[in-house]
């Protein structure tokens, strides 16, 4: 049986949860992108999702990176467009 991991989300000393915040602003599509990765690492850990991982110089910090598909990407930039 695999340990579970927790995943912590950053709240600012102000009370602030800009995780949260970044989440809401996702479409449904990315919003489950990233939460399946983030249930990736609470049940294996961050080695399960290396490739989507990079660690911020200086901190012990990680950040992950979602790709987008070539729709999103179009349907991001149609609206900045349209704007």
């Amino acid at each position: 049986m695999t340990a579970e991991y927790t995943v912590y989300y950053f709240i600012s000393p102000s009370g602030d949860n800009p995780v949260n915040q970044f989440l809401d602003s996702l479409s449904e599509l990315q919003q489950s992108k990233v939460l399946r990765l983030l249930q990736y690492i609470r049940t294996y850990g961050l080695s399960a999702i290396l490739p989507h991982t990079k660690k911020l110089t200086g901190t012990p910090l990680k950040e992950i990176h979602v790709a987008l598909t070539r729709y999103e990407q179009w349907k991001n930039y149609k609206a900045l467009v349209d704007k």
